[in-house]
């Protein structure tokens, strides 16, 4: 794990490391669990405060290009279950997929 130069947080980076595991509807457990690494490396990936190795950025890549099991229309309700017949356009909550 890097330490971001200088004490500065890189927020940027924090932040589409969050919104890439929301996407894939994981928490920062799961991912850690994928990727091998503790929960707390995810939380310092996402607040900026360092960087996961080239070999975890890989394995980030290729989960956020993976194709989606099951379509999800991506609100919080998701994680619990957002069943969708499939070729439907709407969740069981009503939402309108992207």
């Amino acid at each position: 794990m890097n330490r971001s130069l200088y004490g500065e947080r890189d927020y940027a980076f924090g932040k589409l490391i969050l919104t890439l595991r929301t996407q894939i509807g994981l928490t920062q457990m799961g991912l850690a669990e994928l990727l091998h690494v503790s929960r707390r490396a995810v939380t310092e990936w996402e607040g900026g405060l360092s960087y996961p190795t080239a070999e975890h950025l890989q394995q980030l890549i290729a989960l956020g290009v993976r194709p989606r099991r099951s379509a999800r229309c991506g609100k919080r309700h998701a994680r619990r279950c957002c069943s969708m017949k499939p070729g439907s356009r709407r969740c069981s909550a009503d939402h309108v997929l992207h």
